[in-house]
């Protein structure tokens, strides 16, 4: 017993000891997205180069929600932004974002070449059992705070509801029909895992 105390010592040492910079946070893919998210203003930051935020809103009704995006600091370099993107993970093929917004500098952009821009917008329709996916990336802006504000939060739910095709078959198909109509896609792969 006596020798097992050193190295349990060691490993409860080793456990405590912080994450090294630029490692994997939970959020860093789609499948360990933080949320379903249903406060009307969430805020976070891009921690290191690798980093990567992904949030779920989950609508439980159809209705149109606005997602407000702020940069709450500038970038450390001129060449520094980020990208927001939208998905609707449960589309039958995949597809590429919903809406894509870039904030900071962007060279392609004339509006941006005089000053970084700091807030926009994404806009979607919410369909009832969908996850919707915001991907939050960054090239050189590393430690930048930012801010979500969703309109109207109220109509995203605390958890993830049926799909419109799920509650048709669980009410009139077969168990098969079921497992079919209520299946999700697996966040795997592209765009899912960068």
């Amino acid at each position: 017993m006596r020798r097992l105390t050193p190295l349990v010592l060691g490993l409860l040492a080793l456990a405590a000891l912080p994450a090294p910079a630029g490692a994997r946070e939970r959020d860093d893919r789609a499948v360990g997205a933080t949320g379903p998210v249903t406060a009307p203003v969430v805020t976070g930051t891009l921690q290191s180069a690798r980093d990567t935020d992904w949030y779920l809103l989950a609508p439980f009704e159809e209705r149109e929600i606005e997602v407000l995006v702020s940069l709450l600091g500038g970038c450390g370099s001129e060449r520094g932004a980020v990208r927001v993107g939208l998905y609707d993970a449960d589309l039958t093929v995949y597809r590429p974002p919903l809406g894509v917004l870039r904030l900071g500098w962007d060279p392609t952009d004339p509006i941006t070449l005089a000053a970084p821009r700091m807030a926009g917008s994404l806009r979607f329709t919410g369909i009832v059992g969908h996850r919707f996916l915001l991907a939050v990336r960054h090239r050189g802006c590393t430690r930048i705070r930012y801010q979500f504000d969703l309109t109207p939060h109220t109509a995203l739910g605390a958890r993830l509801r049926p799909t419109d095709e799920c509650r048709r078959a669980r009410r009139n198909g077969s168990r098969a029909a079921q497992s079919v109509a209520c299946a999700r896609n697996r966040l795997t792969g592209s765009p899912w895992n960068r």
